[in-house]
């Protein structure tokens, strides 16, 4: 999708916080790179961000960092590649494999090209896995929306799945050394949340299954409020 995604949830956060939503690269309104990236380069763009926006060392200071699905494995690579930048690392529904079977599998599923092209019937497949079931919990102009800007990632909506199962997260999350929520909610990438706690120093495990999919549109207040005890452990909510 784009930052549009976590819109209901960022009005939530900002009550009482700047919240930036930056577009991965080639999602949204953000240009696409030339050619399929890795991992740490989705996560030194965002770094660029927010040097650009005046953030780090010397500047505006560190900043919290959150990533879901996807999300999750580039912000804590950032944290990771970029640890000036980050205070927090809040990682949520984080795909990480212990099995590498299980990760090649994946990454031959869903790291293909779009044939929005060649069926007629791509449309609509991409509809009914993405969007409709979320139909009960969701209103239509909702739905619409976030599909549009699904579509404008356009055949190469697969990049980041590529970059996602071809990291290598068993040795990658051991050199994550900034303070860490694995926060594990009941759906698909629970279990790879909870596995990943061995492998991060500076971890806390926090299981949500109560919180089911689509978390960042029906559980938006919930999510906001595990964020709000993470980074402001002061906070009484």
């Amino acid at each position: 999708y784009s930052g549009y995604f976590y819109d209901e949830f960022a009005q939530v956060m900002a009550r009482d916080r700047v919240v930036l939503c930056p577009d991965t690269p080639g999602f949204g309104g953000s240009e696409r790179p030339p050619s399929r990236v890795g991992v740490t380069d989705y996560a030194l763009a965002f770094a660029d961000v927010l040097l650009g926006l005046g953030y780090g060392e010397g500047a505006a200071g560190a900043v919290d960092v959150l990533g879901f699905h996807t999300g999750a494995v580039l912000a804590a690579e950032l944290g990771i590649e970029r640890p000036a930048l980050v205070n927090r690392v809040l990682l949520i529904g984080l795909p990480f494999y212990v099995d590498d079977a299980r990760q090649t599998a994946l990454h031959a599923e869903l790291a293909r090209d779009k044939a929005y092209m060649d069926d007629i019937d791509a449309l609509g497949q991409e509809w009914r896995a993405y969007v409709e079931w979320q139909g009960h919990k969701l209103s239509r102009e909702r739905l619409l929306s976030l599909f549009a800007e699904q579509l404008r990632a356009g055949r190469q909506l697969w990049w980041p799945y590529d970059a996602v199962f071809t990291w290598p997260g068993r040795t990658r999350l051991p050199k994550l050394g900034r303070p860490t929520l694995l926060l594990a909610e009941g759906e698909a990438l629970y279990q790879t949340t909870v596995d990943a706690k061995a492998f991060i120093p500076n971890a806390t495990l926090w299981e949500y299954p109560e919180i089911q999919a689509p978390a960042f549109n029906a559980y938006h207040e919930e999510l906001a409020a595990a964020v709000r005890r993470f980074t402001d452990p002061a906070c009484k909510c």
